[in-house]
């Protein structure tokens, strides 16, 4: 783990919480539950990156241990970030798609975590779930666009979009290393556009 994707990370999990504040701070103000739902879904986000960076920090050059204890170790250490991050992507679908109900809510958040605990919290299906959370808000950003254009949709469109393709990025990292590059390029650049749209919205 270089020290530069360390920093980079930590710049996301800054970005982030920018993001959960300044929705935060549009909620207190108008009291609208899609600014609180997009904080909150953030909030999870950011809560998965602060993980990303302690552990790669701290945790992962003092594992000592092997065979099964290791696999042990591993696989809490995964779920510290892999489960809110597919929280927070999970609530952000749930509120681009309206889903109002309550028991929809619920039943779509526990399928997820359900299914991919089944999965053994591995890369492929941390890999798989938040690709399809991604390209389906994405989907969903592009639709809203074409029908009511503004900068503000277009910054966060392109935002989403520049995500989903460095998670494409992340699927085809063992090609090269040389590719980290461009996995944090997309990823800055497109947590980026979102916290300057949310600037945008509460200026």
């Amino acid at each position: 783990m270089s020290q530069l994707s360390i920093l980079l990370d930590i710049a996301i999990f800054l970005l982030t919480t920018a993001i959960t504040w300044m929705a935060f701070h549009l909620y207190m103000l108008f009291r609208k539950p899609r600014y609180l739902q997009f904080s909150t879904g953030f909030l999870c986000i950011s809560i998965g990156y602060f993980f990303v960076a302690i552990i790669n920090v701290f945790t992962y050059p003092n594992i000592h241990t092997t065979g099964i204890e290791q696999l042990a170790l591993a696989n809490v250490l995964r779920s510290l970030w892999f489960i809110p991050i597919l929280v927070g992507l999970t609530i952000l679908t749930i509120l681009y798609y309206n889903i109002n109900e309550r028991r929809l809510q619920l039943l779509f958040v526990t399928l997820l975590i359900a299914g991919f605990t089944l999965g053994g919290f591995t890369e492929v299906a941390f890999f798989t779930a938040s690709s399809i959370l991604f390209f389906f808000i994405a989907l969903k950003l592009y639709h809203h666009h074409r029908t009511e254009p503004d900068q503000s949709s277009l910054l966060i469109l392109t935002g989403f979009s520049l995500l989903f393709i460095s998670k494409l990025f992340s699927g085809i990292l063992f090609i090269h290393e040389g590719l980290y590059i461009g996995y944090y390029i997309f990823k800055l650049a497109g947590v980026g556009l979102i916290t300057h749209s949310t600037w945008v919205i509460s200026r």
